[in-house]
Order: structure tokens, then sequence, then C-alpha cells
């Protein structure tokens, strides 16, 4: 038997460019022009740490904790009421399941965003499990995170098909010997080459899955 294992964010979700965003948006309800350096500064911090660099950098009279809490709150709106699933998506999913593919998310956006998301789409209860960084204990560039999702779903690596936008994750995954499917993304087209060799396949949409032929038993 072939399983699906699901990046969320740029794979499922089309969400990469509120991501992109996310920092310019929130600081320019405070009147300030986020320069694109300070992004880059920050990429790699957590939510908190990164509103601690842009409060005590920016803002005067507004502390690191309600600056953290106005992204959180911004997070909650898009994943609770606007992001949509990426083109071909619910139809893949839906072929998936009458097919009986076992199938689960590898994330590493935080848990409770994504279930009120998958919930709310009505698509939660096709997957066995989301798994994150914050409730598996790993980041999801190491290869515990995916020894984990392979345990969980109780299959050898070399049976799980895993989606993903992102090429260390791909990079990851393959290491670990899962099948890799890179999916396009257009906010990771410069490193498109890349994400294109990370890829045991490489699909621009959902519609290019061949499932007879990859998930055949």
């Amino acid at each position: 038997m072939k399983y699906a294992l699901f990046d969320c964010d740029g794979t499922l979700l089309d969400s990469m460019p509120m991501w992109i965003n996310l920092a310019t948006d929130v600081m320019a309800s405070y009147g300030v022009d986020l320069p694109r350096e300070a992004e880059r500064e920050t990429a790699s911090m957590s939510h908190e740490d990164a509103a601690k660099f842009y409060a005590d950098t920016f803002l005067n009279g507004v502390g690191a904790e309600e600056l953290a809490k106005k992204f959180s709150a911004t997070l909650e709106e898009n994943y609770s009421e606007r992001l949509a699933l990426k083109p071909h998506v619910r139809e893949v999913l839906d072929a998936l399941r009458e097919r009986g593919v076992p199938m689960a998310v590898a994330s590493s956006t935080d848990a409770y965003l994504l279930e009120m998301c998958l919930k709310r789409l009505g698509l939660r209860d096709y997957f066995l499990f989301v798994q994150t960084v914050d409730n598996s204990g790993h980041s999801k560039n190491s290869d515990a995170y995916f020894k984990l999702a392979c345990e969980k779903l109780g299959c050898a690596p070399e049976n799980v098909l895993f989606f993903d936008d992102a090429l260390y994750a791909l990079e990851r995954a393959r290491k670990n010997g899962l099948v890799t499917v890179a999916v396009q993304d257009d906010t990771q087209m410069d490193h498109d080459a890349e994400i294109h060799a990370a890829g045991n396949y490489y699909i621009n949409d959902f519609s290019e899955i061949k499932i007879d032929e990859w998930f055949a038993e």
C-alpha cells in the first residue's frame, strides 16, 4: 500500500503570499514601512523573537507582547476565514480517499492554525493526523521529523509519497527514503531548478498527479 503525506502551506493551501507579506502588513498597521532587509533578518526567528526585534527597532510605545498578539491574530484570521486550497487539491484528495489511500499532513505551521483551516474547508477528516513542529517536538528539517511521520503512518518510508514546495523539506524527506513530489509554487521560483531536482516527481499543480501510476498497489 502507498501512503500520502502532504505539506500544507504552498502545497495544499495557497498561503505563501500571505506568509511573505505577513510582517509587512502587520507593521503597516502601525504606520511602519518595513525594510526588506529587516524581514530577511527575522526569517528564521519565531514570531515572538521577530515581534521583539520589530518592536525594539521600529516602534515606540508598542511592546513585543502586543505585537506578537497582533501577528497571531492576523494568522488566525487568515487560517480561520480566508485561505483557500490550491487548484485541483480537493479533487485529488477526494480521489485518493475513494481509493483508500491513507493520508496525513506534515507541516511546520502551528497545529491549531492548520486544524481550524482544514476543519473550515471540510478536509480534516481526510487525514489520519496533522504533524507539525510544535506537536512533534522536531524541526521539519530533521531526520526525526520524517521518521516519526512514517512511524505514525505505520509504513516504510519508501511507501510514502511526500508532497512539498520547500527545497529543504524535499531534500530531508528524500534523504530519509520517502518518495518526494516537488510542488511548484510561485513564491519558490528562485529555487525552482533545485526544487525540481529534489523531487522524484515534479508537478506544476495537483492535476498532474498520476494517481493510478503513483499509488498502484
